[in-house]
């Protein structure tokens, strides 16, 4: 392994569940010597590189929420458009938000809409430019997003005691009514027990098959609070009000302190049926978007901005925000 200095590294990559660090990790073109950090600190750290950049993989001790997609009423024309298990949103600027919408930093107005007044950083302009630049790449079959889901899971199949991080399959992919998630919380479906039986309509939203299996990336506000989102109604009315595209817990504590872009993989609907049998893949299908994105951006594009140690440091302090 080879060993670097402390400034030779600019790019933060923060991973929160086993998951979407083991996706991670699986990603890196090479992986570095560790290096000391502060006494005291128990995060974990990882370091490496990928297309030129020097990273630090950073996750705390204590695992938290996860994203969550938030789909919108079937699109007939195009199910690409459709958010579904598996498919990467990436946080993009709208209206007055930055691509991170703090949802619980609002107040209600009337029933069905919340007023959010809190604004956090967007992300900087090179970063945005650089995920203009992949999503027309993507958009005429470029970029390698597909090739690195491929390499992932491929070396993940010789690492045994890694979660089967492979594609589930459409028929574990089941949206529900939000009628039905909202009244019967406690009433998992067959599937998800074991069982081979599958709900059928009205109890789920019937969609229209995707040619291939390949994820899609959507682009738009991602919703960050300190809840997990187990609700399809509260999903719905901020879909409705907001155009929040999914739901995660960690990143609006770190958009005000240094320059960053939200990427995440869907792995529920952010509804009452939650479980974690689609977590590995969309990890995977997250990090590779994040490997695509960082073959995009020159390293010398990132080599102004802040080092690991300023890094490490603003990480160290969110994290032990979270676990108090």
């Amino acid at each position: 392994m080879e060993k670097l200095f402390e400034d030779n590294y600019t790019v933060g990559w923060v991973a929160i569940v086993g998951p979407e660090i083991a996706a991670a990790k699986l990603l890196l073109d090479d992986e570095h010597e560790r290096i000391a950090v502060a006494r005291g600190d128990d995060n974990g750290y990882i370091l490496g590189e990928i297309s030129g950049h020097n990273i630090v993989l950073a996750f705390p001790p204590s695992k938290v929420g996860v994203g969550g997609g938030v789909p919108k009423p079937p699109n007939w024309t195009n199910p690409r458009l459709d958010i579904r298990l598996g498919d990467v949103v990436v946080g993009k600027p709208e209206g007055s938000h930055s691509g991170v919408c703090q949802f619980d930093m609002g107040k209600r107005v009337g029933l069905n809409q919340l007023d959010i007044k809190y604004h956090l950083n967007r992300p900087p302009n090179f970063l945005l430019t650089s995920v203009e630049t992949l999503r027309l790449d993507q958009a005429f079959n470029g970029g390698e997003m597909r090739r690195y889901i491929e390499d992932a899971i491929e070396k993940a199949k010789d690492l045994e005691r890694l979660e089967n991080p492979e594609f589930p399959g459409r028929n574990k992919d089941q949206l529900f009514q939000s009628t039905y998630s909202d009244e019967c919380q406690n009433d998992l479906p067959a599937y998800q027990l074991g069982q081979t039986k599958t709900p059928t309509a009205p109890l789920t939203v019937e969609r229209k098959d995707r040619k291939n299996n390949h994820p899609s990336v959507h682009y738009g506000l991602i919703g960050s609070g300190n809840q997990v989102i187990r609700s399809a109604s509260f999903r719905d009315m901020l879909r409705d009000t907001h155009n929040i595209l999914c739901f995660e817990m960690e990143s609006a504590g770190l958009m005000n302190n240094f320059p960053c872009l939200v990427i995440r993989g869907i792995c529920d609907y952010s509804d009452s049926h939650k479980t974690k049998v689609w977590q590995p893949y969309a990890a995977i299908t997250a990090a590779a978007y994040a490997k695509d994105l960082l073959r995009v951006i020159g390293p010398y594009k990132v080599k102004e901005e802040r080092v690991l140690v300023e890094l490490v440091q603003q990480l160290r302090l969110e994290f032990q925000r979270k676990i108090d």
